[in-house]
């Protein structure tokens, strides 16, 4: 029986200090978002029988979002697209930005040496960093194929197609309606973000005196992947870890804000999610100073009041 009455309903799935999250809403028939995966076992466990219940109600994910390539978003998305070649639920659109869509069309244009497909296939054959299984999070292999772009392109997924096939960020779009009710408006990243985590990933390419060829796309998505989880970036200077023993809450409250400046975390894709009238906001690991841009842009005015607000 129809009850005809508009829900919004949020779902955090458990991902150990991972994020995954599915956000749902309508009436009868809902719409359905899901950002980020977790770890595996999050997905096995928990968004798997999720998605399956969607689809048995003839639904399908609107969005699959993936909002930065740190492996506690990523990894459970990986399995989620191999189970799903055999397209158990419709993914009408897939946001996701990866090495592809850090490069320029002039860059995409430029060809170099024969030796790259060598080098590439070495940092591939290399994997990704602690493949080892710890307390059911990682379980991914590094055969050719299981990198999530890989995965995108063999489903045939639209990718950024909001967008152009261009990269997710505030310069290629920054309003993007899902239905007549509902409206995702882009908060981050923005191309200096981007610009930031191609200049990473260049950094250390240079190790292997490696420059980008077009004819080994599709490896570069995949290396770029895999060599990112070997990265170990910076923590912030004069961080320092929140526990009741080292640091009392008036303590942390009179210390100055220190930003985060890692170029993966400002790569995020965070945005404000406006139904009706309600608004959520999703920031993922997304730089504040930006985030605190583009509100301003939104809304230079008046207070933002928000449904939910998540970090994630």
């Amino acid at each position: 029986m129809k009850n005809n009455i508009f829900s919004i309903t949020i779902s955090v799935f458990p991902a150990l200090n991972g994020d995954s999250l599915l956000i749902s809403y309508g009436t009868n028939e809902k719409k359905h978002l899901l950002i980020d995966c977790g770890y595996v076992i999050t997905y096995n466990t928990y968004i798997k029988k999720e998605l399956i219940e969607i689809a048995d109600n003839g639904e399908c994910l609107e969005k699959l979002i993936i909002t930065h390539i740190d492996s506690d978003h990523i990894w459970g998305a990986m399995p989620f697209l191999k189970d799903n070649q055999e397209k158990f639920i419709e993914i009408k659109e897939v946001w996701h930005n990866t090495f592809r869509h850090l490069l320029n069309d002039t860059e995409k244009e430029e060809n170099s040496s024969n030796k790259e497909e060598k080098i590439i296939k070495n940092i591939l054959n290399r994997g990704y960093f602690n493949n080892e299984l710890k307390n059911g999070e990682n379980q991914i292999s590094a055969e050719q194929g299981t990198t999530l772009g890989a995965l995108i392109l063999k489903g045939d997924y639209r990718w950024n197609s909001d967008f152009n096939q261009k990269a997710v960020c505030i310069e290629n779009k920054q309003t993007v309606n899902v239905d007549l009710e509902s409206q995702i408006i882009l908060l981050s990243p923005d191309k200096e973000k981007l610009d930031n985590l191609k200049t990473l990933w260049e950094s250390e390419l240079t190790k292997y005196d490696l420059k980008y060829s077009k004819e080994e796309e599709k490896l570069y998505d995949d290396a770029f992947q895999m060599l990112l989880t070997w990265i170990k970036e910076s923590p912030v200077k004069g961080s320092q870890p929140i526990s009741s023993n080292k640091i009392q809450m008036a303590e942390l409250l009179s210390l100055a804000p220190v930003e985060d400046k890692t170029p993966t975390n400002g790569s995020s894709i965070a945005f404000i999610l406006k139904i009706k009238e309600k608004k959520l906001l999703f920031l993922a690991d997304s730089h504040p100073g930006l985030i605190l841009k583009s509100l301003l842009e939104y809304q230079p005015e008046d207070v933002i009041n928000f449904l939910s607000c998540l970090f994630i």
